[in-house]
C-alpha cells in the first residue's frame, strides 16, 4: 500500500511538479463520521509519504512530499477500505484503536478535527456550556439524545469513555443530601454511554477544563442500553454535570429516575411539565402542551367550567375573552402520576381605536413625518401581546398662504358706467384647502361679489373713478388659521398700455437701467407726468413742454428698482405705461 503510493506520487511529480496542499475537503470528503476522519488524519501523518498541517483558516490540510492530488485519492480510497474492517469490531476492541490513533495525532490536528466536525453538530446541547437541565424524581420527563452532534469537545477528562459520540450534556441540582443511583434507559433500546462529574458551586462555570480527572464520579463505556449513576455524600445546592453519548448514533430519548439513596434532585430547575402558547389573542388558537413522555395518559380540565380532553397537547381553536381562567392537567406514567399542575390562562383582546385628528403643517407620530391626509394605521403590543390598532384618520389642511391675482389698474367708474373686473386668490402650498375665501373692499359705492369654489373668485363692481389707491382684501379661512391679504388697485380712464387718441405715447428704452425718452409723436402743448409705483402710490410728477418729435430724457436711477407707471396728462387726455426699471 504504501510502495503504491510512492510510486503514484513519484509519477505525478514528474509531470505535474509540486501542487502544494490539498485543502482539508478533498480528503474529508472520503471519510464518513468524526472516528473515520481521525483514523484517515492518523494514517496520513505516520505514512511517511504524505503530510498534516493547519491552513490559515485552522483547518486540516494534507499534502503530497512529492506533490500530487492522485497520489493523495489513492491512498484515501485505500484507507477507506481499510476503515470499513475496522468498524467491525467490537465496541472495545474499537475503543482501543480509536484511542492509539487519536494519540498519536498532534494535539492541534485533533483539536481542529473536533472544531470542524462539532461546526456539523446540529444539537443545542452537544457542548458542556449549553447542558440542559434534568431531574430524576418523578419519571415524567424525557430528554432527547444527540443524533449526527459530533464528538465530544476538547477539555474535559473523559475518563471511561474512549470515543465520545453524539454528547448530549445535561446538569441537576441536589435538592435532599445524601448518596443517590440515578437508572437511565434508552427508548428504543441503544447504545448509551455516560459520564458524570461533581459537585460543582455552578452548572456552567466548570465548563469545560473544570471538568477533570479529580472531578470524576462515575462513568460506563459498556453497550447496554441502561446505565446506572453513582454519585454519593451530595449536598444540597449542589450541581453535578453529566454527558451522555449516543453511541448508536439513532433517535432515541433518555429516560432518567433514582433507584436507590436519600439524596434528591430539584425538579424546579426544569420547565414545567404544562404550559401553554402564551399570548393568546381573542380569534387565534389556545394551544396547551404537556411532556411528551412515551406510554403517558393526559387529563386536561377547566376548573369550573365543562371542557376536559385527553390529548398530550390540546388546542381550542378561535379563542375567545371568556376561555381565559384556570385550567388543570394531570400526568400519569405507568405508577407514576404527577401532581395536578394548574395554569392560569388570559385570552387577550385586540384592541381597535379611531383617531380623527386635524394637522396645519407637518405631523410627527413616534418620530415619522405625516405630510399628506389620510387613513393611517399603526400597530402596537397590549400587554397582553395582542395587537393594538390605532386608525388615524389625518386631516392635513395646511396653512392657507395666498396671493390676489388680478388687474392693479382697471378702468374706473361713473354713475353712467360700471367697470366691471375679476379677481382671484391662489393657495402658495398646493395641497392646502380653504373652507371659504372672504373678499372686502376699501370704497363705498364700489362693491364685490365672491363666486367659484369657496369663493375664491370674485366680481369687483367700480362704480366711480379715483386718484388714490384702493385696498382690496382677501381672507382664506380653514380650520388651522385665517390668512389675510391685501391688493392695490389704482383706476385709470383707459386700459393700461392703450391711447385714446391717436398720439403715439412712448418710453424707450423699456426696460431700462436709469434714463429713458419719453415720445408724444406729433403732440404740442404741455404735458403733466405722473410716475407711481407697483403699488399705487406716487413717486414723482413733473409738466414738460411737448414739440413734435421731439424725446425728453426722464433720469429714473433716483429710484428703486421695480415696475411703475408713467401716466401722461394733456388737455383731458391721458396716456399710460409701464415700465421696468433694473439699475444695474
Amino acid at each position: 500500500m504504501k510502495r503504491i503510493a510512492v510510486v503514484v506520487c513519484a509519477l505525478l511529480a514528474l509531470s505535474l511538479g509540486k501542487q502544494g496542499l490539498s485543502q482539508t475537503t478533498d480528503w474529508d470528503a472520503m471519510a464518513d463520521g468524526f472516528a473515520e476522519r481521525v483514523f484517515v488524519a492518523y494514517a496520513l501523518h505516520e505514512s511517511g509519504d504524505f503530510g498534516l498541517s493547519l491552513d490559515e483558516a485552522s483547518r486540516v490540510v494534507a499534502h503530497c512530499s512529492d506533490g500530487g492530488q492522485e497520489a493523495l485519492d489513492v491512498f484515501l480510497q485505500l484507507k477507506h477500505a481499510e476503515f470499513a474492517e475496522y468498524v467491525m469490531l467490537d465496541k472495545y476492541a474499537f475503543g482501543d484503536l480509536f484511542d492509539i490513533w487519536r494519540s498519536a495525532l498532534p494535539e492541534a490536528v485533533y483539536v481542529a478535527l473536533l472544531k470542524q466536525e462539532n461546526l456539523r453538530a446540529v444539537t443545542q446541547n452537544n457542548f458542556c456550556n449549553t447542558s440542559e437541565p434534568f431531574c430524576t424524581d418523578n419519571g415524567l420527563y424525557e430528554f432527547p439524545a444527540g443524533v449526527n452532534a459530533g464528538a465530544g469537545e476538547s477539555g474535559p477528562y473523559y475518563d471511561c469513555l474512549r470515543t465520545r459520540p453524539n454528547p448530549a450534556w445535561y446538569y441537576m441540582r441536589i435538592l435532599d443530601p445524601g448518596d443517590m443511583d440515578i437508572y437511565m434507559y434508552s427508548t428504543p433500546q441503544v447504545d448509551i454511554d455516560f459520564c458524570c462529574w461533581g459537585p460543582f458551586d455552578d452548572p456552567l462555570e466548570p465548563c469545560p477544563n473544570g471538568l477533570t480527572r479529580s472531578m470524576v464520579v462515575s462513568c460506563s463505556y459498556s453497550t447496554n442500553w441502561n446505565e446506572t449513576c453513582k454519585i454519593r455524600d451530595a449536598e444540597e445546592g449542589e450541581y453535578y454535570i453529566l454527558l451522555i453519548t449516543n453511541y448508536s448514533n439513532r433517535t432515541c430519548n433518555i429516560h432518567f429516575s433514582k433507584t436507590d439513596g436519600e439524596a434528591t434532585t430539584d425538579c424546579s430547575i426544569l420547565p414545567p411539565l404544562v404550559g401553554y402558547d402564551d399570548p393568546v389573542c381573542v380569534g387565534g388558537d389556545l394551544t396547551f402542551t404537556a411532556n411528551g413522555l412515551s406510554g403517558s395518559t393526559y387529563h386536561w380540565f377547566k376548573v369550573g367550567g365543562t371542557w376536559t380532553s385527553n390529548d398530550q397537547n390540546p388546542v381550542l381553536h378561535n379563542a375567545t375573552a371568556d376561555m381565559s381562567g384556570t385550567y388543570g392537567c394531570a400526568i400519569t406514567n405507568g405508577s407514576n402520576q404527577s401532581d395536578t399542575t394548574y395554569l392560569e390562562v388570559v385570552v387577550g383582546e385586540n384592541l381597535f381605536f379611531h383617531i380623527d385628528t386635524l394637522a396645519c403643517n407637518t405631523m410627527d407620530w413616534d418620530g415619522e413625518p405625516l405630510l399628506e391626509s389620510g387613513v393611517y394605521t399603526f400597530t402596537y403590543d397590549t400587554p397582553s401581546g395582542c395587537d393594538s390598532i390605532i386608525e388615524l384618520n389625518l386631516d392635513m389642511n395646511y396653512t392657507p398662504a395666498l396671493e390676489i391675482h388680478g388687474a392693479h389698474w382697471p378702468i374706473g367708474g361713473s354713475e353712467t358706467h360700471i367697470s366691471v373686473n375679476e379677481y382671484e386668490v391662489q393657495l402658495a402650498e398646493s395641497r392646502a384647502r380653504v373652507d371659504t375665501v372672504l373678499w372686502q373692499i376699501d370704497c363705498p359705492n364700489w362693491y364685490v361679489v365672491p363666486h367659484g369654489d369657496k369663493g375664491k373668485q370674485c366680481t369687483l363692481y367700480i362704480h366711480s373713478y379715483l386718484t388714490e389707491p384702493i385696498t382690496l382684501h382677501a381672507w382664506a379661512v380653514n380650520r388651522c388659521d385665517s390668512i389675510h391679504e391685501e391688493f392695490f388697485i389704482q383706476t385709470s380712464y383707459y386700459d393700461v398700455g392703450e391711447n385714446n387718441q391717436d398720439v403715439d405715447f412712448d418710453v424707450v428704452p423699456n426696460p431700462t437701467n436709469g434714463e429713458v425718452s419719453l415720445l408724444f409723436g406729433d403732440l404740442q402743448g404741455r404735458v403733466e407726468v405722473l410716475v407711481y409705483n407697483g403699488i399705487g402710490q406716487e413717486v414723482e410728477s413733473f409738466m414738460m413742454e411737448v414739440d413734435g418729435n421731439q424725446p425728453y430724457v426722464y433720469d429714473m436711477r433716483s429710484l428703486p428698482d421695480g415696475i411703475y407707471l408713467l401716466v401722461a396728462k394733456h388737455m383731458g387726455n391721458t396716456w399710460i405705461r409701464k415700465v421696468v426699471l433694473c439699475v444695474e
